[in-house]
């Protein structure tokens, strides 16, 4: 009896430590800051920031939300979200406003029946039908729909087509080395893809086929970790199949993650926004973008940004009066007010403070974001990585900027090498120059593990000089393994050199390696020219193939 009066004591304080606020599961406080700033000559007049904001679906539960500044226009979109307005009269050159959305959410596995009753899902209504099904600049319906009739040739049914598609993106499209924007056509052709673009490739193939498909776009908590910083979003596809409603399916993280299923099903880490592809009914919509504006300034050169930062709710009272101070403080015209501040974040360890120190690197004040950036190196978790290197490229103040790289240099020097592993992944994230320079050295890492990691992250940067130099030395790396990763992800580049290497990695002992350097080779040239994996390397099919391979690479036109 003691115990049990003991535990309906403890009870509460021990669901606090955990986070579980609510019946049912863990609640995350979720942070999103949607910025515009003024990077032209010419001050912008009238503007008009529109956003999205995520609602209740398949993916999470909303539980509450707070808005700063209190938005000027509201409306419900077709998905039951929020998309609101706020106005600025003016935003100077150089300037920035933030609109501030702090949410407490339940994240869910989403996971969709595809064998479900006919009655079970009500069909679109005709307004939606036309908006999931039209075409568009990145979609390139007519280019796109001889590829898909071949990919889903035999199938019938919606639920049959688009897994065909999913396979056959699985198969032939490549995930990107760089953020250039690209269309379908050009993705089915080979080009690597970013996430957004693969999902706006398969909402292509859909489409084209008569099904309809909307676009995903999704906040993510990296790692499960508290705090958690995105400063990157994911993108999926949803399709609606008649009886059974809108199914998800995620051709990126089928590539990234072959063994997972990612079709009709998604993993609980994600804070979505749809677009439910029905326009609104007053102002523009944010639609794909999930943000947009509108200024009466015609050559004004306005930039948008958005971002979130997690934690696990601990309480939900002080959370909210905590954002409420701090985004006062943070728009308080004395910088004296905003440094004074941060400096009490750091000694009082306020919840949230991660997040508002880094709204605090946003700050105009050059001594300001160079103490946030110090408060910053405090925290140990290397998701502050990405967002630090993306402030880094951007800083104009030299004493700033080298404050912040050197928050990121002191995680390369943890001497635990699954910590160092980590920040490389953070850093090739950014694919900035800064971030380039930082690896310089990791390929010589006396951990194999750590070498091994660079070889499959270090294509992310793209087609530059310092990526293929450091793949030249990955290629002669004293381990095997190291050599074919590195062989296999700079092949993504595309250059005839990292394909050479691949094609060498089709006379390995080692069926793996045959296998993989196929699979990778297929992707660039359409075609196996007979090779197979299985037989030995010198029999006289693969030996032709392999001739074959050489002639397609000597015939391409080289990009180094």
């Amino acid at each position: 009896m003691k115990f049990l009066n003991r535990l309906v004591l403890w009870l509460p304080i021990l669901m606090l430590a955990v986070g579980i606020s609510e019946a049912g599961g863990t609640v995350h406080v979720v942070m999103l800051a949607h910025r515009i700033s003024n990077a032209g000559e010419v001050e912008a007049a009238s503007v008009n920031l529109h956003c999205i904001l995520p609602d209740s679906n398949k993916y999470h539960d909303l539980i509450d939300m707070k808005i700063d500044p209190e938005p000027s226009q509201l409306q419900i979109d077709g998905e039951g979200q929020k998309a609101i307005k706020v106005s600025y009269e003016s935003i100077a050159p150089g300037q920035l406003r933030t609109v501030r959305v702090l949410l407490w959410v339940k994240l869910k596995t989403a996971r969709v029946r595809v064998t479900a009753k006919p009655d079970d899902v009500e069909p679109l209504l005709q307004i939606q039908r036309e908006g999931h099904l039209a075409d568009g600049r990145w979609l390139q319906l007519d280019k796109v729909r001889p590829i898909a009739q071949k990919a889903a040739a035999g199938k019938t049914r919606d639920i049959d087509q688009a897994r065909a598609l999913y396979n056959y993106m699985a198969k032939y499209c490549r995930y990107n080395i760089d953020e250039t924007t690209i269309a379908a056509d050009a993705v089915l052709a080979g080009e690597p893809a970013s996430c957004s673009e693969l999902a706006i490739t398969y909402m292509a193939m859909c489409r084209s086929l008569g099904i309809p498909a909307r676009l995903v776009t999704a906040y993510v908590n990296r790692g499960g970790k508290s705090p958690s910083i995105d400063w990157q979003s994911h993108r999926w596809a949803e399709f609606f199949a008649e009886g059974i409603g809108w199914v998800p399916v995620d051709p990126t993280n089928r590539m990234n993650y072959p063994k997972k299923k990612f079709f009709a099903q998604q993993q609980d880490k994600y804070l979505t926004v749809v677009d439910d592809g029905v326009p609104l009914i007053v102002g523009p919509d944010p639609a794909w973008m999930i943000m947009g504006f509108t200024t009466e300034t015609k050559d004004a050169k306005l930039e948008m940004g958005r971002s979130a930062v997690w934690q696990v709710s601990l309480r939900r009272q002080g959370e909210a009066e905590f954002f409420e101070e701090a985004c006062g403080q943070l728009k308080h015209a004395d910088a004296a007010v905003r440094l004074e501040a941060i400096e009490d974040w750091q000694r009082e360890r306020r919840p949230l403070r991660l997040g508002f120190l880094l709204e605090a690197l946003f700050d105009v004040d050059a001594n300001v974001r160079k103490t946030a950036a110090g408060a910053i190196g405090e925290f140990k978790d290397v998701s502050v990585i990405l967002p630090l290197l993306r402030f880094a490229e951007d800083e104009k103040d030299a004493g700033v900027k080298l404050a912040i790289l050197n928050v990121v240099r002191q995680r390369f020097a943890d001497e635990d090498a699954e910590r160092r592993i980590e920040a490389i992944v953070e850093v090739a994230k950014s694919r900035t120059d800064e971030a380039l320079d930082l690896l310089d050295d990791t390929w010589e890492d006396p951990e194999l593990e750590v070498r091994k990691k660079v070889a499959l992250v270090l294509y992310k940067f793209g087609d530059k000089d310092a990526v293929h130099k450091g793949y030249r030395r990955l290629v002669d790396d004293p381990d095997e393994t190291v050599r074919v990763f590195a062989a296999l992800r700079w092949a993504r580049t595309g250059s005839k050199e990292a394909l050479t290497e691949v094609v060498g990695c089709l006379q390995s002992p080692v069926r793996w390696d045959r296998e993989k350097a196929l699979a990778e080779l297929v992707k660039h040239t359409r075609d196996d020219f007979g090779y197979n994996p299985r037989l030995t390397v010198n029999n006289p099919k693969n030996v032709e193939a392999v001739r074959k391979f050489d002639d397609w690479i000597e015939m391409k036109k080289d990009k180094k």
